[in-house]
This record gives structure tokens, sequence and C-alpha cells, in this order.
């Protein structure tokens, strides 16, 4: 290779700066778009939405990207998990919940959200329930 000269360095220089920059910014707005689009915010219970389980306060947002190296070029989506802490003393089962805090991805096979959620999808297991398999009338 022929030697580079100051100039293209130079170049090199200032479009790698503008790249770190870029990703900085972008970085930025995911974080604070995360907390804009998450179902359950930090403070707030999250359930299990198939079995209706609270799985304990949410204490953070964890962007599944979000430090991954590579100059964070890898965090370019909104996806994230909830990390969680169990209620207090009588809120869990200490067996159920044997560690401090907990993370479950929001793309779990199982589901996860707040409430209202929970109860929304208990409804209609229940009203799929009863399509399916009426009752007898009397």
């Amino acid at each position: 290779m022929k030697p580079v000269s100051d100039l293209d360095r130079a170049k090199l220089r200032f479009f790698n700066q503008a790249v770190e920059s870029a990703i900085l910014t972008r970085q930025k707005w995911l974080d604070e778009a995360v907390e804009r689009y998450a179902d359950v915010q930090i403070g707030e219970e999250l359930f299990d939405l198939e079995s209706g389980r609270s799985l304990g306060i949410v204490t953070r947002h964890l962007r599944c990207h979000r430090n991954s190296g590579s100059g964070n070029y890898y965090d370019n989506s909104m996806s994230f998990s909830y990390e969680v802490r169990p209620k207090g003393a009588g809120g869990y089962d200490s067996e159920d919940y044997p560690v401090a805090s907990n993370v479950r991805n929001r793309h779990d096979d199982v589901g996860v959200g707040s409430h209202a959620q929970a109860v929304e999808r208990a409804q209609w297991r229940l009203a799929e329930l009863q399509r399916r398999f009426p009752l007898p009338t009397p």
C-alpha cells in the first residue's frame, strides 16, 4: 500500500469523528425513545402475560445492543429488556425469586407487559374458552 497523505488522514479523522458523533446522537435518542415506547415504565409492576403473575417492579429498561462494542454500530433498534426486582417482604415467595433482580425480554415467548395488558389477555383467554367450550344451558 502506498503511503497515505496527511490530507487524506485528516479527512478520515473528520469522517470517523462525524460517524462517532452520529452514533452517540442516535444512542441518546434511542435511550429517550425506549422510555416513551415501553409498555411498562420504571417503578411500575411487570406481569407475565400468560400466567398473569407479577414478575416485580421495573427498575431499568435495558436496550439490547446499548454497549455492544464495535463503536455501538449495532445499537440500531429499540429492542430492550426489563430489569425487575421482586416486591418487598410478603410480596413474593423467596423460592420463586431467589435473586434480587431479573431481566425479562419484552420479546420472550412468554410475553410480559403491564397490569392492564395482563387483564386484557386473561379476559381474551376466558372469552376464547367460553367460545370454544360453551357451558351447557340448563
